[in-house]
């Protein structure tokens, strides 16, 4: 079974939960952590997510910041069979992940694609829209 985490320092994974729940509905095999929000520490939190990991399951990790506490978190788990961590998600890489075919695998081309795909989705827009507007006709 592919099990998705989407962890965040603060409310940022329930932002996300809130998101995706409003274009493509909830997903029963998404789990979202909001690091520093409660008492329980990131570690415990990741320990707890993970105790019902089973060593068949997939696991797909999305981290806010690579290199923050919480990333660092969940480097431990890359030792463990199928865990794949994609850091500094934005909302198109999130909802490839959740549509991805739960009937195969992932390979680590198809996920190389959605993180590569989902870079290009960042842009200066008034950059964009300068050099664009030369070509096609924009009206503002």
């Amino acid at each position: 079974m592919r099990k998705i985490l989407i962890a965040s320092h603060g409310k940022y994974a329930d932002g996300v939960k809130s998101a995706t729940s409003i274009i493509i509905g909830n997903k029963e095999n998404v789990h979202y952590l909001n690091a520093y929000v409660s008492e329980e520490s990131v570690k415990d939190q990741m320990d707890s997510f993970f105790k019902d990991v089973n060593d068949n399951d997939e696991v797909i990790i999305l981290t806010d910041i690579y290199g923050g506490s919480v990333n660092q978190n969940v480097f431990p788990y890359l030792k463990r069979k199928n865990v794949y961590i994609i850091s500094g998600f934005n909302l198109a890489i999130v909802l490839e992940i959740l549509l991805l075919s739960t009937d195969e695998e992932v390979s680590l081309n198809q996920l190389r694609c959605i993180v590569e795909e989902g870079k290009k989705q960042i842009l200066f827009v008034n950059d964009y829209f300068e050099e664009n507007s030369k070509i096609d006709d924009f009206d503002i």
